[in-house]
C-alpha cells in the first residue's frame, strides 16, 4: 500500500479477513499508524516498512504488540525520534540495543541502514532531503 492517510478506516475495513497476514506500506510510519495496525491487524505475520521514515517509538510498539509477527523488513528506512516539537526530528543512524533485543525474537528481520555505502539508502535519504 502506498502512504495511508486514513489508516484506521482502511485497516478497520479488512479486520474481519482472518487470512490477512502480510502488509507492505510505503510512507511515514508514526504512532497513529502503528496503533491502527496493532488494533486492526493483530495477527499480522509479515510486515514490510521498506524505504520509509519510521518513528522509533512506533517501531517499538510494533515489536511489543504484534505478537504474531514473524518477519519485519525495515531495510533502507531511517528511524526518527521526535522531540517535543514534532517538526524537530533526530535521525537515528544505528539500531539500539532495545530494538535489537526485540527483533531477535522474530524469524526474520531485514534491515539496511548503510546510508554511506548503500545506494538505495542514499536514495531514500535524498528523497526525504536528509543529509
Amino acid at each position: 500500500m502506498p502512504s495511508i492517510l486514513e489508516s484506521h478506516i482502511v485497516f478497520s475495513s479488512i479486520v474481519n479477513r482472518k487470512t490477512f497476514r502480510e502488509l507492505k506500506v510505503m510512507g511515514h510510519i508514526d504512532l497513529f499508524f502503528t496503533q491502527n495496525v496493532v488494533q486492526c491487524l493483530p495477527n499480522l505475520k509479515v510486515l514490510s516498512l521498506r524505504c520509509n521514515e519510521i518513528n522509533r517509538d512506533a517501531l517499538l510498539e510494533i515489536l511489543d504488540k504484534l505478537e504474531s509477527l514473524e518477519v519485519l523488513n525495515i531495510s533502507h528506512s531511517y528511524l526518527v525520534v521526535t522531540q517535543q516539537h514534532p517538526e524537530k526530528k533526530i535521525i537515528v543512524r544505528e539500531l539500539d540495543q532495545a530494538i535489537l533485543e526485540k527483533t531477535s525474537k522474530l524469524k526474520r528481520f531485514v534491515t539496511c541502514m548503510e546510508h554511506k555505502t548503500c545506494v538505495i539508502c542514499q536514495r531514500t535519504y535524498k528523497d526525504e532531503r536528509i543529509c
